[in-house]
C-alpha cells in the first residue's frame, strides 16, 4: 500500500528534523552510491532549466540486498535555504506523489549483492511547475522507512550573471585565496527592494561546507546588482583534489599502494598522504571532488550493475594527533558530510590517521581537512594547502522572492571556473 504524501511529511518531521536544511544523503545504511546530476552527464551539477523540455535530473543509488524493494518517491519544494516552502503540492508539480521507482536492475557477477535504482525527473508521472529547490524523498514501502533524500534545482532564467575569479581577495594578497566578483543584470524583473527580495547563494565545488548566503550587494543599480570585492565571496583556494583509480581489482592503479582480498571484499590501500601545507602549488587535473563509477573487467560495459563494492583504506601519517581538531576525508562520495562516516581516527601505534570506507569501484577525487574543536571551522592545514592558482568551480544561484509571493524563485544560475579569468 502506497504511503500518502502527508504521511511521509509527518514521518519526516520526526525522522529528519524538518526544520533542518535538506541535503543529498542516504538515510539508511543499505543505501550506497547516491548520485544526482543532469541527465546525460554524470559529472554535471544537479541543475536544470524550466524552459528546456529536454532537461532532466538523473538520480541513482544502490540498495545492498539481493532482492528488489518496493521504493516510492515524493517531491518537496524548498526555499533558498533548503527548508520546506509554504507551497502546496499542486502548486509546484503536476502528477502523483508516492509513485514507485520502476527502473531497477540487479547486480551481476559481484561479491556484494545489490539492486541499482534509477529515476529521471520530470517523467510521465511528475511534471515540475515552478523554479526553485526540490528534494526527492525515497521511501521503502516494505520497511516503512525513509531511505534517502536527493536535492536538485530548477532555474527560470530571468537574469544574466557574469563574473570572474581573482587571486587578489579581501583576505589579502597572501596567495592562498580566491575572490569571486560577479554582476547580476536584469531587465525582465522589477526588483523594488533588493535587500529584501533577493538572495545569492555561492558554493565552491558542490561542497555545502563552503556555502555562502548573501543578500547585500556591493553596489545597487536600477538594472543590476554588483558583488565586487565582497568579503563574503573570498574563498580559501584549497589545493587540487587527490585521486585514486579503483576500477580494476587485478592491479594497483593511480593512487593505490596495494590490493588484497579478505572475503567478501577486495581491500584497496591508498598511498599514504603527503603533507602539502608548505608545498609549492602544482597543477594536477581533477574533477573537483566528484567520482565516476566504472569497472575495467565489466562484461557488458554496465558499471551500474557490474562494479563491485570494495573497502578503501585512507592513511595520513603524522607523528602526533592534532589536538585542537578532528581530521576528515572529504569528497562527493561522502556527500561532503562532516560526521562519523567521514571522520578519521588516530592510530597511536602506527602514528597515522586512518579511515576505511566501503565504496563502489571507480575513479574518485578526495581531500583531507581539519575541523576545529573550538569553533567548528574547516581548514586545509596542516594536511592540504591553500593556493590562489587552484582550479575550482563556483556555482552562483540567484533567488527572487517578490513581495507578496510565497516561495523563492530561482531566476538565475551561473557556473564559473577559476581558470576562466
Amino acid at each position: 500500500m502506497k504511503t500518502s504524501f502527508f504521511q511521509l511529511l509527518f514521518f519526516l518531521v520526526f525522522t529528519l528534523n524538518i526544520a533542518a536544511q535538506f541535503s543529498t544523503q542516504p538515510l539508511s545504511d543499505k543505501v550506497k552510491t547516491l548520485q544526482v546530476s543532469r541527465a546525460g552527464w554524470s559529472l554535471s551539477y544537479p541543475v536544470i532549466y524550466l524552459d528546456r523540455p529536454t532537461d532532466a535530473i538523473a538520480i541513482s543509488f544502490d540498495y545492498l540486498e539481493a532482492e528488489m524493494r518496493q521504493i516510492t518517491y515524493s517531491l518537496i519544494h524548498c526555499d533558498a535555504n533548503w527548508h520546506v516552502s509554504d507551497l502546496s503540492v499542486n502548486e509546484y508539480m503536476d502528477g502523483f506523489q508516492g509513485s514507485y521507482v520502476e527502473d531497477f536492475a540487479y547486480s551481476r557477477s559481484t561479491n556484494i549483492d545489490y539492486v541499482n535504482y534509477q529515476l529521471s525527473l520530470p517523467n510521465q508521472d511528475v511534471a515540475l511547475r515552478l523554479s526553485g529547490n526540490y528534494v526527492v524523498v525515497f521511501f521503502d514501502e516494505d520497511e516503512q522507512d525513509t531511505l534517502a533524500t536527493a536535492c536538485f534545482s530548477v532555474v527560470e532564467p530571468y537574469v544574466n550573471i557574469n563574473g570572474t575569479v581573482s587571486g587578489i581577495s579581501t583576505r589579502g594578497s597572501s596567495g592562498k585565496s580566491q575572490q569571486l566578483n560577479f554582476t547580476v543584470s536584469y531587465t525582465d524583473l522589477t526588483i523594488q527592494q533588493p535587500l529584501v527580495e533577493t538572495k545569492v547563494v555561492v558554493i565552491q565545488n558542490n561542497d555545502d561546507n563552503t556555502k555562502v548566503v548573501e543578500n547585500t550587494p556591493t553596489y545597487i543599480h536600477s538594472d543590476r546588482l554588483v558583488y565586487e570585492q565582497h568579503p563574503d565571496f573570498s574563498f580559501p583556494g584549497r589545493g587540487e583534489y587527490r585521486h585514486f583509480e579503483a576500477s580494476s581489482v587485478k592491479y594497483a592503479s593511480r593512487g593505490v599502494a596495494d590490493i588484497s582480498y579478505y572475503s567478501p571484499f577486495y581491500h584497496f590501500n591508498l598511498r599514504p598522504a603527503d603533507l602539502r601545507q608548505l608545498s609549492n602549488y602544482e597543477f594536477d587535473e581533477d574533477i573537483n571532488g566528484k567520482y565516476v563509477v566504472r569497472r575495467q573487467e565489466s562484461e557488458n560495459e554496465d558499471a551500474a550493475t557490474e562494479a563491485d563494492y570494495i573497502v578503501v583504506h585512507f592513511t595520513v601519517p603524522m607523528t602526533q594527533p592534532i589536538w585542537d581538531g578532528k581530521v576528515y576525508v572529504g569528497g562527493n562520495f561522502l556527500y561532503n558530510a562532516v560526521d562519523k562516516t567521514s571522520q578519521m581516527t588516530y592510530n597511536t601505534e602506527r602514528k597515522c590517521y586512518e579511515a576505511s570506507i566501503m565504496l563502489k569501484q571507480g575513479y574518485y577525487n578526495y581531500r583531507y581537512f581539519v575541523r576545529s574543536n573550538r569553533d567548528g571551522s574547516i581548514k586545509s592545514a596542516p594536511i592540504e594547502m591553500d593556493a590562489f592558482q587552484t582550479e575550482n568551480d563556483y556555482q552562483i544561484f540567484f533567488y527572487y522572492h517578490e513581495l507578496g509571493e510565497r516561495y523563492d524563485r530561482l531566476v538565475g544560475y551561473q557556473l564559473i571556473n577559476s581558470l576562466n579569468y
